[in-house]
């Protein structure tokens, strides 16, 4: 089960929730629903960051690789 899936289900709840007048269950559903969103987000711009360093890593060595294939890196 993954993160929007836990929501849509919280969500349904938080409906029943507001529907029966359970206001206090509903708020604590509902900055659940909050955190769990905000966690997703914060995970998710993680990892963008690490694939961001992971391609600008295999973009150099491949630059490198091939100046020094081509003589441009004079070799040692």
């Amino acid at each position: 089960m993954n993160i929007r899936e836990l929501v849509r289900r919280l969500e349904n709840i938080e409906k029943k929730l507001n529907k029966n007048k359970d206001t206090d269950t509903m708020e604590m559903v509902s900055k659940l629903i909050d955190d769990l969103i905000e966690s997703d987000m914060e995970a998710e711009k993680l990892f963008r960051e690490e694939v961001r360093k992971f391609i600008d890593d295999k973009i150099e060595e491949q630059v490198v690789e091939q100046a020094f294939n081509s003589g441009s890196i004079a070799q040692a």
